[in-house]
């Protein structure tokens, strides 16, 4: 749905429905868009939205293709983690095939940022 202020996706099954929520632009997003990989899976879709994260140590950024969904996961993506004093920054673009592989992608950013 596409409101003039936001962007709202979610699942809507009967009377239920699942938001989820769209940011709008901030430094975050803004350097994660200049890193080299994710500036190039950007430059692959134009359906890619971000999703924001906020953790105690960083930021998950994530960017979903959103042609992909299914039911309520997006296989196509890029996942970056950037540390709070935006000083560290790790990013992983590609298929995640089930939540096993989601959770090790989150578990390997996290903890390769600082190393």
């Amino acid at each position: 749905m596409d409101t003039f202020s936001h962007i709202v996706i979610g699942l809507g099954i009967g009377a239920l429905a699942q938001i989820d929520p769209v940011v709008s632009e901030n430094q975050t997003l803004s350097n994660s868009r200049m890193d080299q990989s994710i500036s190039d899976f950007l430059a692959c879709t134009t359906y890619a939205y971000p999703f924001v994260d906020v953790r105690k140590d960083g930021y998950f950024i994530y960017w979903k293709d959103l042609r992909f969904r299914t039911k309520k996961f997006f296989p196509y993506l890029a996942i970056q983690f950037i540390s709070s004093d935006f000083k560290r920054k790790n990013s992983y673009i590609g298929k995640v095939i089930s939540l096993k592989h989601y959770k090790k992608v989150i578990r390997s950013l996290a903890n390769s940022s600082f190393k």
